[in-house]
């Protein structure tokens, strides 16, 4: 009686199997005692006047000690990576509930709000200006060159309608009688959450900014 040999296509579809098994290694110590019954099948039933080439089993072992190597390789670096993940992660826990800067949207509750932004020396007469939710212009003043900081003093804001937020600054110039943004203004806002991503830690704001922690500072 012939049986095929154990081809490396055959090896390498039982390492994969057909099942859902519960980790890497259950499925290769199954799929090894598959391939000795095979093996030991095929050295049985072999024809004594055509007996098989040592050389052959040895290639067959080696196939299958190449793929099982391989299985649990990418098995252990799986391991490793989420152990590493969740060790960045836990990390900067500690930074949910403090503040960092971000720029975009932000709420007027009355008291002093620190604005930030980068004013070319350059610049001629810029003019910060702060709009609200309606695109509506609340408060505006010019600044200087090279500023980089203005703190909106509560005071400052009881002329502004705080129920239509949220609010938007930016630092704009006039240039040949056109209107242009010259830096973006942003705010500290509270971190909410931390979240990792493809390996990636991301940082959330209150504001919905996010941002990758490699480019962001609490």
């Amino acid at each position: 009686m012939n049986t095929p040999s154990v081809s490396p296509t055959l090896l390498a579809s039982s390492i994969r199997g057909t099942g859902q098994p519960t980790s890497q290694e259950a499925s290769i110590s199954s799929d090894f005692e598959t391939f000795l019954k095979m093996l030991t099948a095929q050295i049985k039933n072999q024809d004594p006047l055509k007996p098989m080439d040592s050389s052959e089993f040895a290639t067959q072992l080696a196939t299958f000690s190449s793929l099982e190597q391989q299985v649990l390789t990418n098995d252990r670096l799986k391991q490793i990576s989420n152990i590493l993940g969740s060790q960045g992660l836990t990390q900067h826990a500690d930074w949910i509930g403090k503040k960092g800067l971000v720029d975009g949207p932000f709420d007027l509750n009355g008291s002093d709000a620190v604005l930030k932004f980068v004013i070319p020396p350059s610049a001629q007469t810029p003019k910060l200006i702060i709009q609200n939710g309606l695109g509506e212009i609340v408060f505006e003043k010019f600044m200087s060159p090279g500023d980089n900081e203005f703190t909106l003093k509560a005071k400052d804001q009881t002329v502004i309608p705080l129920h239509n937020d949220p609010f938007t600054a930016t630092i704009i110039e006039a240039v040949d009688a056109k209107t242009a943004s010259i830096s973006k203004v942003g705010r500290y806002h509270e971190i909410v959450e931390v979240q990792q991503i493809n390996g990636t830690s991301y940082i959330h704001f209150e504001n919905g900014k996010s941002g990758p922690l490699t480019k962001s500072k609490p």
